[in-house]
């Protein structure tokens, strides 16, 4: 084994964190799932590292850390073009590079996308909190000490003898937006709008609000109708749109509560969320109704195209 390595923040970012696939299995006792914003992009960067797609990454939002490669070091980035730079030189999302001890990674501006993933090979020397390194910002525990990356931490990284190859560049469409619009199926209230609210929530032009954030995103546009509904509250999920009293809706994140007492009206499907963390602010999109049997057969065949890409991908490097 070899490859071991480390990187330190010198500049703090927005919000970097560690994050993998979630804290499974603890939402009956309150605990969030924790996950990545955009799945697509975290399975691309641990795929061209050589990592299991379970392994913890760092999730950067706009502007990310400047951060320094203590060692030789193999890392890839995936997800939003952050105009990333090593020693200002440009490097780009969807490829595997080796950082030279001391090389420095800054990002310039915004091109697209909300979160871009940084990987190392071997993955990162942090402890496991009931069954994952991502990072729990609201209670303060998993990830790095609980808490976002700040200046002057250091991750050390795991050994590893996987070779990339790093003249291969990797895409992944669910990593930037493709349509202006989100597909969703209809959520456990949806029954409570009348017929002619349905038909208008399909009709209406949304966006996203700069407020939101990773557990919510606040979607700005036409409202439905002000309501008064009460009912118990329920389990959501990432994805859940729920209709405010007020009549505006918003669209749960990887940070997201366990439970809700607003009327959950629809559910986006997996690879549509993935496109939402990611879509950029104030451009607008609509919001289109599928079956479940059509949201079964998107994750089937997204499902195929992550088998292929992996398949092809480790089949280049060797």
């Amino acid at each position: 084994m070899e490859n071991a390595g480390s990187l330190s923040i010198i500049k703090s970012g927005l919000l970097d964190t560690i994050r993998d696939k979630g804290r499974l299995g603890f939402r009956s006792v309150g605990i969030p799932v924790n996950g990545v914003m955009d799945s697509s992009a975290y399975f691309i960067a641990n795929l061209l590292v050589g990592n299991a797609e379970k392994e913890a990454c760092i999730e950067m939002a706009f502007p990310p850390a400047h951060i320094r490669f203590n060692n030789n070091l193999f890392f890839a980035l995936a997800g939003a073009n952050f105009d990333a730079h090593i020693n200002n030189l440009p490097i780009q999302s969807g490829k595997c590079y080796q950082a030279k001890e001391g090389d420095i990674l800054t990002f310039k501006k915004q091109v697209s996308g909300n979160f871009i993933y940084l990987s190392v090979a071997g993955g990162f020397l942090i402890d496991d909190v009931l069954a994952s390194k991502t990072t729990n910002l609201k209670s303060g525990f998993g990830g790095w000490h609980g808490r976002k990356l700040m200046k002057g931490d250091t991750l050390v990284g795991k050994p590893s003898s996987f070779k990339p190859n790093t003249k291969i560049y990797v895409d992944y469409a669910h990593t930037r937006h493709t349509h202006s619009f989100i597909r969703c199926i209809t959520g456990p209230e949806f029954h409570l709008l009348s017929a002619q609210q349905q038909n208008a929530l399909f009709d209406f032009n949304f966006s996203i609000d700069k407020q939101s954030d990773t557990m919510a995103y606040r979607i700005n546009g036409d409202k439905i109708f002000q309501h008064e509904i009460s009912m118990v509250s329920s389990g959501v999920s990432m994805g859940t749109i729920q209709l405010l009293p007020d009549g505006n809706i918003m669209a749960l994140m990887s940070d997201h509560q366990t439970t809700g007492g607003y009327p959950r009206v629809l559910q986006i499907i997996q690879q549509d969320i993935r496109m939402l963390a990611q879509y950029p602010y104030q451009k607008t999109f609509q919001v289109k109704r599928i079956s479940l049997q059509e949201a079964i057969a998107v994750e089937e065949e997204d499902n195929l195209n992550r088998n292929n890409i992996a398949r092809a991908y480790l089949k280049m490097v060797g």
